[in-house]
């Protein structure tokens, strides 16, 4: 007695095989495609004084504010996710956040690529500075994820004066995850801007995150103790997030460092 399948058996297990492997195919083609999209733009100085023009700015009174305008930054960091085996974003060496008025206070947003991008909304109130939103857009593979997280706006996470080694918390909220901010007042350091030494206030802000962005960050930056502009920010952050391409990990590591204390305009 033959030990062969019968005939019909074989040729539907032939069938099969080729369908299996045409999806391999499929699917490595996919995976190819998806990996070709992945791909970072520059932000030049121009385009961003060209936004900031754009944007323009209110007519309200601007005290405690950063001046308006675009600041240079020197960089060193990146970015990276898991998804389709990884990718890698290398930030450029010089990086740009540009400052515009807001009704109770500033924006400032930080641009790396057109890809990447952050904006944090700042509110001057009675007793200190607090988040009104946060807003963060990534985009690997081509498909970008842009969130906003609205956050109390009553709450103070910088009282004025500050407090050294007092924390302060603030909830923040998007469709489907929620933040806390927590902010603590280090204390005063001098350092190094454009080759003058200045006194700065140094902060850490670390967040946690759940829903369907799990993780957090942790942010150690200097700012200036009047205006709260950004003289220095060093930056950890690891989240799980579930996104078109599964549970995908990402991690950035970056040190920013401003280059001059008058902005472009």
């Amino acid at each position: 007695m033959s030990d062969k399948p019968p005939r019909r058996l074989r040729k539907v297990l032939w069938i099969v095989g080729l369908v299996a492997v045409a999806i391999a195919f499929l699917v490595a083609g996919a995976v190819l495609y998806l990996r070709a999209r992945d791909s970072t733009t520059e932000v030049s100085l121009d385009d961003a004084v060209s936004s900031f023009r754009d944007v323009g700015e209110t007519d309200a009174p601007a005290p405690e504010r950063p001046v308006p305008g675009v600041y240079v930054y020197e960089t060193v960091g990146e970015e990276s996710i898991d998804a389709l085996g990884g990718s890698t974003h290398t930030y450029p060496d010089r990086t740009t956040m540009s400052i515009t008025l807001t009704d109770c206070g500033y924006r400032v947003r930080w641009d790396v690529f057109r890809e990447r991008f952050d904006e944090l909304d700042l509110c001057m109130i009675p007793g200190g500075e607090t988040v009104a939103a946060t807003r963060q857009y990534r985009e690997f593979f081509g498909f970008g994820n842009d969130r906003t997280y609205q956050c109390d706006a009553d709450a103070i996470v910088r009282a004025e004066p500050p407090t050294f080694d007092d924390t302060r918390s603030t909830p923040c909220w998007a469709d489907a995850s929620e933040a806390e901010i927590r902010v603590t007042v280090v204390g005063r350091e001098p350092i190094g801007v454009g080759g003058e030494e200045v006194d700065a206030l140094h902060i850490l802000l670390e967040t946690t995150l759940e829903g369907d962005v799990r993780g957090g960050s942790r942010l150690n930056y200097w700012a200036d103790p009047e205006t709260g502009l950004i003289f220095r920010r060093e930056t950890s952050v690891s989240t799980d997030a579930d996104s078109p391409l599964g549970v995908t990990h990402y991690d950035e590591d970056y040190t920013v460092q401003l280059l001059s204390l008058t902005p472009q305009q």
